[in-house]
């Protein structure tokens, strides 16, 4: 109402005004933290799926490779006898299952 006193000053509306809007910013930056820390999660779950797949990949090679390099036991031609090549192959199989199966989550 006009002529009457409201009891601040300008220099204390100002002071009001800035505190108000200093909570204001204070919560909006509060819900943007939060935010980031959604996101940043969702982030991190993301590149520890794609760690494990990356991990068993490696297994795998590392089975598939292992099975592949020729064994001490051979027949008389050189060859890798069929027991050693039945041998590496299962050792194959069950380094593969054990690195796919212990990745699961």
């Amino acid at each position: 109402m006009p002529g009457r006193n409201s009891g601040l000053n300008p220099l204390e509306a100002r002071k009001q005004l800035l505190l108000v809007e200093s909570e204001v910013h204070r919560l909006m930056l509060a819900q943007e933290g939060r935010a980031i820390a959604r996101h940043v999660g969702g982030f991190a779950a993301d590149v520890k799926k794609v760690g494990n797949v990356v991990s068993s990949i490696a297994a795998g090679v590392a089975a598939v490779s292992d099975a592949l390099r020729p064994g001490k036991e051979t027949t008389s031609d050189g060859k890798p006898s069929w027991f050693q090549s039945l041998k590496n192959g299962f050792r194959a199989g069950s380094n593969l299952w054990s690195a796919f199966r212990g990745r699961q989550e």
